[in-house]
């Protein structure tokens, strides 16, 4: 205590320089109050105009040095730093520097990972001299790179700083008539190609949701979408491969409004690669109809989609209703038929017409358009009865402001009783 009153009067305007204002998010430790007081930035003093007691040190106009407990010290976190020379990395220009560096060695990784050549070198895998890694681009729905995954030589992966996780395919992933398959990671996806399949490898279990509906958009109705979770189960019964493909097919179901399939690799295999190495030959097309044959299959239905309804014209009131009716009633009336489509000696019509209404019933061609809408009117008025309505509309108005008067005496009463 004789050490803060000792350096108080020495150091009082380099202390009010360091202190900052609380706020209503981060309040005085003494009381309590959002405005005026000052707290120093590792929060164990205060300055408070308010409250005197407990204080170390009068500071005049200032107010009331206090030293904060420390169950109460909350410092101020220290401000984020971002730097301003952020570059922003060309993951496709590098992606071809590294495609270009792993072509004497995509024999060596397709040996290690049991796939093709072609397979790696379409999905434009790549190689890094400098930390012996192998690169696979991972793109968006549009089918720009949006990252790199990179393989160690012993086995971890992990992505280049500044990438995104996204899906790994080949330019020609929807060639063909056979189904697509969704699997978990570029290695699987090599694999399944390497026999003929058309394969889209996901960033993980669960994840990339929006690329594929965007890949997917525009993939024939023909052509199953069939997802490829890994055989994983662990002894506690957790099931991520399984689990992860049922929700991936749910949710690219419901962005597509498709039905989709789930399945699990056939034959008991963990995933594609290891099916693909322990039922390896040199038919790859007899290789594909197996493993196609193995799968079981499991459908994911959209749920329904519900739109709401757009109406094709502005809405119309019953007064403009009417209105229409008349009119178009009007133009009927002294036009039976269309001209050089009809004839009033050999029209069947216009026989049937003259047998229910006799000879003169087209003498109403010679009305005058006023005559019509008046005979129309009166004729609508005696089977519509709109006076009638219109009477019931009015009393019904009238029982309203009967009612409305009624309601506003009762506030008022309610409102004098309670004053």
């Amino acid at each position: 205590m004789n050490a803060i009153h000792h350096h108080i009067g020495e150091y009082t305007v380099e202390l009010l320089s360091n202190m900052r204002r609380v706020s209503r998010l981060e309040v005085c430790p003494i009381c309590g109050r959002g405005d005026w007081c000052l707290v120093s930035p590792d929060g164990t003093m205060a300055i408070c105009p308010r409250t005197a007691e407990g204080a170390v040190k009068d500071l005049s106009e200032a107010g009331y040095l206090h030293e904060v407990h420390p169950d109460y010290v909350t410092p101020h976190p220290a401000p984020h730093y971002e730097p301003n020379n952020t570059v922003k990395v060309d993951f496709k220009h590098l992606s071809d520097i590294r495609r270009e560096r792993a072509k004497p060695r995509l024999h060596d990784l397709a040996r290690k990972l049991g796939v093709s050549v072609d397979a790696l070198r379409r999905l434009k895998v790549g190689y890094n001299d400098f930390d012996k890694t192998y690169t696979f681009p991972e793109r968006d729905g549009q089918g720009n790179i949006i990252g790199i995954l990179l393989r160690y030589p012993s086995g971890p992966k992990k992505r280049i700083k500044g990438s995104k996780s996204g899906l790994s395919y080949a330019d020609a992933w929807h060639n063909g008539s056979v189904p697509v398959l969704l699997v978990e990671g570029p290695s699987d996806t090599t694999a399944l190609m390497s026999f003929g399949l058309n394969a889209i490898g996901r960033p993980s279990n669960r994840g990339g949701y929006a690329h594929l509906a965007d890949l997917l958009s525009d993939f024939p109705d023909d052509r199953n979408i069939i997802v490829l979770g890994d055989n994983d189960r662990k002894v506690d019964g957790f099931w991520t491969g399984k689990y992860g493909a049922i929700q991936t097919a749910t949710e690219v179901s419901k962005r597509l409004e498709r039905t989709v399939y789930w399945t699990l690799p056939p034959d008991g295999m963990k995933d594609a690669r290891a099916w693909l190495n322990e039922n390896g030959g040199d038919n790859p097309t007899s290789m594909r109809d197996c493993f196609l044959e193995g799968l079981q299959l499991h459908v994911v239905t959209p749920p329904p989609v519900i739109r709401s309804f757009v109406p094709f014209q502005e809405p119309i009131s019953l007064g403009s209703y009417r209105q229409e009716m008349l009119k178009r009633r009007l133009l009927s009336l002294d036009r039976p038929g269309d001209a050089g489509q009809f004839s009033k000696t050999t029209s069947s019509r216009f026989k049937r017409f003259v047998e229910a209404y006799g000879e003169r019933c087209w003498e109403l061609e010679s009305l005058t358009v006023e005559q019509l809408r008046e005979i129309t009117e009166s004729v609508i008025r005696e089977v519509l009865d709109l006076d009638a309505f219109e009477t019931e509309v009015l009393r019904e108005q009238s029982d309203q402001q009967i009612l409305n008067e009624k309601r506003r005496e009762m506030q008022k009463l309610l409102a004098q009783e309670l004053s």
